[in-house]
């Protein structure tokens, strides 16, 4: 056997002329010991063995595109080798596999059987993908005085695949086939969003890993941590969410944003994949009540137990959850060293809801919006229906051609809303008489909210 150390260079290249010294001086030392007859044998029987042809096999957990890219780079590094697709007819064009980067470009790298002439006159490498269990299955021959350059070539694929994955600090998406997609979360860094002084200090422990990661370290905090956002619709959990995933990518961390709750054992695996690139990963998983309510099952123990370890233990997995019937979901799943944080996602207290008018009006707020702020609290207002009563102020500006809005144009768009809420309530559970709900209407829009205006109209008395 060749010594591997002395045919890889510093940089983990192949040094074939370091490799011819070697064989040479091991065959000066077997002429030195051995007669003539004996000499030819032995270089007879070296020869059989050492142009063998023998088979590997080799298994990688990541994406296709991500084995397929890793070991192009790695057979790339044997200095002076190229890869050749396998000969086949001349009408077959050569097989490929199209990577795709985050940043838009693309490369085609070879996929299926290719062949490897310095390796042997019939080297080749195949590979193939086992969707069902996300393997990137790498198989092929080669002389056997290459079996030892094959296992250097595999494990720099595995290097690849642990420290500069195509997805390392990078954020994408995962839908219920489980491939990646790309995503960009720049437009989230620039959407405002303002959150209670409870749900500030609730996100402290996630935002502590990623920006101060080492800090954490050396402190003996674990970076593996779970954590469930829970409120009504419409309070902004997923925008946090991805606005967290935003500070994630600035730091290293990447980002899996998982679409199909019931893929969370799937995608839990696939993040223990990945954490080794860059820091860790932070992934993002909504509405986990629909696997997680009810009994125990399979699922649920599944999902439980890569929480708690396996495969995870020891890896930087952040893992958020979101709900919106926290009630439902099975109380075991939410016990400490698992769940590290409930995140309450409310509606808008008062100095929240003045900050988010100000902000969303900016300088065509004409005055204090306090009183609105006020009313904006006490009717437990969640963030993603006050900017659509802020949306409504600007558009009437934009009817009425005016540059600016006063407190009185927000409380009416309230109170548009209010009678609209209570509208939808009484559609929802209204009585068979029809009568009733139209008094009803015309008590909340006519009579209330719009009698003065109605009034100078001579509409109603």
């Amino acid at each position: 056997m060749t010594n591997e150390t002395s045919i890889i260079d510093a940089e983990g290249k192949f040094n074939s002329e370091a490799f011819d010294v070697e064989i040479k001086e091991r065959l000066k030392i077997i002429v030195d010991q051995k007669p003539l007859g004996d000499l030819v044998d032995f270089i007879k029987t070296e020869i059989s063995n050492s142009t063998q042809i023998t088979s590997f096999n080799y298994n990688f957990k990541c994406f296709p595109e991500d084995g397929a890219y890793a070991l192009y780079k790695a057979i790339q590094e044997l200095e002076g080798y190229s890869v050749h697709k396998e000969s086949g007819p001349s009408n077959d064009p050569p097989e490929t596999m199209d990577v795709r980067f985050a940043d838009g470009t693309r490369l085609k790298v070879p996929w299926g059987t290719i062949a490897l002439p310095g390796l042997g006159e019939d080297a080749t490498i195949s590979m193939s993908y086992d969707g069902a269990a996300r393997v990137f299955h790498v198989s092929g021959q080669c002389e056997r005085r290459f079996v030892s350059l094959m296992d250097n070539i595999m494990e720099k694929t595995q290097d690849f695949l642990d420290n500069e994955s195509i997805y390392r600090g990078k954020a994408i998406r995962l839908g219920k086939d489980l491939r990646p997609q790309f995503l960009n979360l720049d437009k989230v860094a620039n959407t405002p969003m303002y959150l209670s002084d409870a749900t500030e200090f609730a996100l402290q422990p996630i935002i502590s890993r990623i920006e101060q990661s080492q800090r954490c370290l050396d402190q003996g905090l674990e970076l593996k941590f779970g954590a469930v956002m829970e409120g009504d619709y419409g309070t902004g959990k997923t925008l946090l969410a991805f606005k967290l995933a935003h500070k994630a990518i600035k730091n290293d961390w990447g980002f899996i944003y998982l679409t199909d709750p019931t893929k969370v054992s799937e995608m839990l695996e696939i993040a223990g994949n990945l954490c080794t690139n860059g820091v860790g990963m932070l992934t993002f998983v909504e509405d986990i009540d629909q696997v997680l309510r009810g009994e125990r099952n399979h699922k649920m123990n599944e999902i439980l137990n890569i929480i708690d370890g396996g495969d995870t233990k020891g890896r930087n997995i952040i893992s958020i959850f979101t709900t919106n019937h926290l009630e439902l979901i099975d109380p075991t799943f939410l016990r400490g060293k698992r769940i590290g944080s409930l995140i309450s996602m409310t509606a808008l207290d008062q100095p929240t809801a003045l900050k988010f008018i100000n902000s969303y009006l900016g300088d065509a707020l004409s005055d204090d919006a306090s009183e609105a702020a006020v009313m904006v609290s006490d009717m437990n207002i969640v963030p993603a229906f006050l900017a659509e009563i802020l949306d409504r102020v600007k558009a009437n500006m934009v009817y009425t051609s005016e540059d600016t809005a006063s407190c009185k144009d927000i409380l009416a768009s309230i109170g548009s809303y209010k009678a609209q809420m209570e509208l939808a309530k009484t559609s929802a559970h209204k009585s068979s008489d029809e009568e009733d709900f139209v008094n009803l209407y015309k008590k909340l829009i006519v009579e209330d909210q719009f009698k003065d205006t109605l009034k100078s109209l001579d509409l109603v008395a």
